[in-house]
């Protein structure tokens, strides 16, 4: 470089320094093209062959550090992407973009690669990303799902190149697989539900019911509590991955916060023996205990059953009615008997 500059072949004499300096500052405040020179490390490779064959002076050595400085300041692009970070999980649709100060910025090419940035630099694999007015933004052509590197290199006029550190890219284009295990489509739930269920991606993010944060296990399993008001109701579950791919599964159900009403016939104040009749009906129940022994009811919720009391005096027996959905209700009945 500093001997085209100089104009010979030869070793430069003591006054060759001088222009290639003079060349140097030049290039550093000028257009950042540089004139007959393919490669700006063999460049710098031959100012450092001249100062060793011409002298080991302090002065010279921190002029030429400072005009090596202001030349990389210069010559090399400042790139920066915005997006996507390092680490990031993106799909289709997903854009390269940034901003770039590049005087003399021949070409900004971006490749992917599963190996990293050790492998040479794809250049035959490699997309053009046009800049305009310092700004940058091109769609990416994704490879298959999974993890990649991304690269991008840099290309002067002077024909050099520089490649920026790579990215590591998780490519996932599949949304999320969501199962709902519980409550079925159509089902009657009571007012305090749980749901469950699981969801299955490579990079979940979130889950939501109804826009409430679910947390999964590691597994992707879930178990949400919720309570609902009386009546129709749909259950939205949303489901969206680091990517941005998104799932969505709607439950209908049908609330019943109503418990089972349980109506007695009447007992006198005093029974004579120990046994005794209870009679009634369960409205809207489909299961009756007394002090927790089964009672058979009937089509309609009637029932009669007979009751064998322990000893003589009184007693308070304990009705429990329940409903399809798990409703419950409670009755106490006191009874004395005389044997």
């Amino acid at each position: 470089w500093a001997y085209d500059a100089a104009g010979s072949g030869q070793p430069p004499a003591p006054a060759h320094l001088d222009g290639a300096l003079q060349l140097a500052r030049s290039l550093a405040g000028g257009d950042g093209r540089v004139g007959g020179s393919a490669d700006l490390d063999a460049a710098f490779a031959q100012l450092e062959a001249i100062r060793a064959d011409a002298s080991s002076d302090a002065a010279w050595r921190a002029e030429r550090d400072r005009v090596a400085q202001a030349l990389a300041q210069r010559l090399l692009p400042s790139l920066t992407i915005v997006g996507p970070g390092d680490g990031e999980a993106v799909r289709d649709g997903a854009e390269l973009h940034g901003r770039c100060e590049a005087p003399g910025l021949a070409a900004l090419r971006v490749a992917f690669t599963k190996e990293p940035a050790a492998a040479p630099f794809a250049r035959a694999a490699a997309v053009l990303v046009p800049v305009q007015d310092g700004k940058f933004a091109a769609p990416l052509a994704l490879p298959a799902d999974g993890v990649h590197w991304l690269r991008v290199e840099l290309e002067h006029t002077s024909g050099g190149a520089v490649e920026l550190p790579p990215r590591r890219i998780v490519v996932d284009t599949v949304p999320p697989k969501v199962v709902v295990l519980e409550p079925a489509d159509g089902a009657e739930v009571p007012a305090e539900l749980v749901v469950r269920g699981e969801v299955l991606d490579a990079t979940m993010s979130t889950t939501t019911i109804d826009g409430v944060p679910v947390v999964c296990a590691a597994d992707g399993t879930f178990a949400c509590a919720r309570r609902l008001p009386e009546g129709e109701h749909t259950l939205l579950l949303v489901a969206r991955d680091l990517a941005g791919n998104t799932t969505k599964v709607e439950r209908r159900v049908r609330v019943d916060a109503t418990a089972p009403r349980l109506a007695l016939a009447p007992l006198p104040a005093a029974h004579a023996g120990r046994t005794l009749t209870v009679a009634g009906a369960l409205q809207d129940g489909v299961a009756l205990t007394i002090d927790d022994r089964p009672v058979v009811l009937g089509a309609d919720g009637s029932f009669t059953t007979e009751v064998t009391l322990p000893h003589d005096g009184g007693h308070r027996l304990v009705l429990r009615g329940v409903d399809r959905v798990g409703n419950r209700c409670e009755q106490p009945l006191d009874v004395r008997c005389d044997s």
